[in-house]
């Protein structure tokens, strides 16, 4: 419950009385829980998603092949070590870069 008081002042100006207003907050508290909760979900999702990130680009570096992603437009997105040494471009330079593709 949430409340609010105010004194009542009588015409000599001392106190007569008091107005209390009672307010149920129990679904605004529930909403409020609920929100928590989807945050901690979501932060604990990123939280693992970033972990298995970095553990996708380890093994991607640890292996012997040039491995190169690409978004469905054809922009470069990931470039393992070994494919850095092949094409002579770092991840960030071959990011920043434009496709060469053509659109369909």
């Amino acid at each position: 419950m949430e409340f609010r008081a105010a004194r009542i002042y009588g015409a000599d100006g001392a106190c007569s009385g008091a107005v209390v207003a009672l307010r149920d907050i129990t679904r605004r508290r529930a909403a409020e829980l609920a929100l928590q909760s989807s945050e901690e979900t979501l932060l604990a999702n990123a939280q693992a998603l970033f972990e298995e990130k970095e553990r996708a680009q380890v093994t991607l570096n640890s292996i012997g092949d040039a491995v190169i992603s690409t978004d469905f437009r054809g922009r470069v997105s990931f470039l393992n070590i070994v494919a850095e040494r092949m094409t002579g471009r770092t991840q960030a330079e071959a990011a920043d870069s434009k496709s060469t593709r053509s659109s369909c």
